[in-house]
């Protein structure tokens, strides 16, 4: 089954016995190794995953026949792909009914309606921003947090995330009225557009970029201030026709517009082209409309909208990260289409 899926085992282990006090008890769980996620569930539970999955990304839900399968004839799970019976011992937590692991592990608990976190700094990078945030935005209550295991405990925020599409703009746009009131709150600072481009790296790709910046014009400023940092359909959760806001351990001080533009980013790796961001230059388009309407909520703060800009953008995120092969790529194929 892998390594990854002996450290989650390891890591909840570990975890509850020093939440733990009393004499443990057993439970049966089925796991599922799904290469960068581990997935360890109650049989009475795997509803709750099948529905998760469903949720989330197509490549996920491609595992809920496996899961059908594993809750109708329970016997045949180690027969299946990467599945296998695990016996947990668990007190403390009451025990779970869902335990999610990648680069941190989620323990969702469904009678007590919370989610326990456990992931090192990232807990406590999270736990400090959530300080952080205004009271106007929607995000799970924190119930307890431990700094020095570190630990986070949450309410369970039940709901669906929208889709990785404008599809479920509607939603987005929500979200983007309420991270409206985090940028209105925090300090703004004057970004210079002219001076960061002119010590930008010369590379080919750079100056081809540059020129066309200055061919569709932009902003003299742009507005930094903090963001969510990681604003995607996945960071969102839909609950009873509200979007909650959640995973905040990216949130810095950044360029008030990268929440929006990597959204798009997001959606366009997606979709497998830079369209979007060429409709946003060309002012034409579902690109065009949606910018047009983030610029309804942000208006008051960022300066007017100007056409260069989206390729500012992914230039921006290519200087600054240029081993991250997801900004380069549509930054080629946007100047391609715009020549």
């Amino acid at each position: 089954m892998g390594n990854k899926a002996d450290k989650a085992i390891s890591i909840v282990s570990e975890f509850d016995a020093h939440l733990n006090r009393d004499q443990p008890g057993s439970d049966e769980y089925l796991l599922f190794n799904a290469g960068s996620y581990v997935y360890i569930c109650a049989f009475d539970k795997l509803d709750h995953l099948m529905t998760y999955l469903s949720l989330t990304t197509f490549h996920k839900s491609a595992l809920i026949p496996i899961l059908k399968i594993a809750k109708r004839f329970p016997s045949t799970v180690d027969l299946l792909p990467n599945c296998r019976k695990i016996q947990l011992t668990f007190c403390s937590i009451s025990p779970p009914g869902l335990i999610i692991y990648k680069n941190r592990v989620k323990i969702f608990s469904f009678e007590k309606r919370t989610v326990h976190t456990i992931g090192g700094e990232t807990v406590r990078t999270e736990a400090e921003n959530r300080r952080l945030l205004p009271n106007g935005l929607l995000v799970p209550e924190i119930l307890e947090y431990d700094d020095e295991y570190p630990y986070l405990v949450e309410e369970l925020v039940e709901g669906w995330h929208p889709s990785r599409s404008l599809d479920d703009w509607k939603w987005f746009e929500l979200a983007f009225e309420q991270l409206f009131e985090l940028y209105a709150e925090y300090e703004h600072r004057d970004f210079n557009v002219n001076e960061y481009l002119s010590n930008v790296d010369s590379d080919p790709l750079a100056l081809r970029a540059i020129d066309t910046i200055r061919k569709y014009e932009i902003q003299e400023s742009l507005t930094r201030t903090r963001i969510h940092g990681d604003f995607a359909h996945k960071n969102i959760i839909v609950a009873n026709g509200t979007p909650y806001l959640i995973d905040w351990d990216h949130s810095q001080k950044d360029l008030l517009v990268s929440d929006f533009f990597y959204l798009l980013v997001d959606i366009s790796r997606q979709r497998g082209d830079a369209t979007l961001f060429e409709q946003m230059v060309r002012q034409r388009g579902e690109g065009y409309r949606v910018v047009q309407n983030y610029w309804d909520i942000i208006g008051d703060i960022e300066s007017q909208y100007k056409p260069g800009l989206p390729v500012f953008y992914l230039l921006y995120e290519v200087q600054r990260s240029p081993t991250e092969n997801k900004y380069r790529p549509l930054l080629r194929d946007l100047l391609e289409r715009l020549e």
